[in-house]
């Protein structure tokens, strides 16, 4: 098997270290840490208004729609984009927690994209990355493969891949491979709420907006810069 797409640009909003839930983190670490904590399960907080509680996903998605233009990720999400989450590691459960779809809602309800398209599904289970060793993860290819789409939604023209935390960035190329199987011609780019730092060095608490790449290796494994 090989994946006809070998790299894609992608932004995101925040990032955090891994470190941070380890003994002798730095303050900011662990903040980071929680944030993405808060993510990964859609955490109520505050809201803006400071009188009430929202899912983390709304937050979010208002602070980034507050700053738009600002933000480095802008040109890629457009009235005319379709936000497409990005599937968990096993099949789709009903009334089971899907935060890259919560993420999507939220942005498009903000008025970042023009709707949200849950095409995308994990037709395989496959074993988890965040419990993995980083040689044992997924390739991406081995994501492609637990793959399906469902041309049922309607096809896309502009497409926006949305995940809540990107690490290798894997299941990114590996989605955006699949929807150019079942769309041609379909723009794709990627977004995800936050992105992991793992080198503590370069870490920093206001490494916040900012876009890149996420490319194949030789080797079959993709490194994402930033």
């Amino acid at each position: 098997m090989s994946l006809d797409i070998i790299c894609i640009d992608y932004g995101s909003f925040l990032t955090y270290c891994p470190h941070g839930k380890r003994p002798g983190a730095t303050r900011d670490e662990r903040r980071a840490y929680a944030v993405m904590n808060a993510v990964k399960n859609d955490a109520m907080v505050v809201s803006s208004d400071g009188r009430t509680n929202v899912p983390i996903s709304v937050r979010i998605s208002e602070i980034m729609k507050a700053g738009w233009e600002d933000l480095p990720f802008k040109s890629f999400i457009t009235p005319e984009t379709t936000l497409v989450p990005v599937p968990k590691s096993g099949k789709r459960m009903a009334h089971e927690l899907w935060v890259s779809e919560r993420v999507a809602a939220a942005m498009c309800e903000a008025g970042m994209g023009g709707r949200v398209s849950p095409c995308l599904a994990r037709e395989t289970p496959i074993r988890k990355s965040a419990y993995c060793a980083p040689e044992d993860r997924p390739t991406a290819e081995e994501h492609y493969a637990t793959l399906a789409v469902d041309t049922r939604l309607g096809a896309p023209e502009q497409v926006v891949l949305v995940d809540d935390v990107v690490t290798s960035g894997a299941m990114m190329l590996a989605s955006a491979n699949k929807l150019a199987d079942a769309y041609e011609g379909v723009q794709i780019k990627g977004f995800a709420v936050i992105r992991t730092q793992s080198d503590r060095s370069a870490f920093r608490d206001d490494n916040g907006p900012a876009v890149g790449t996420i490319t194949l290796q030789d080797t079959g494994r993709t490194v994402r810069r930033p």
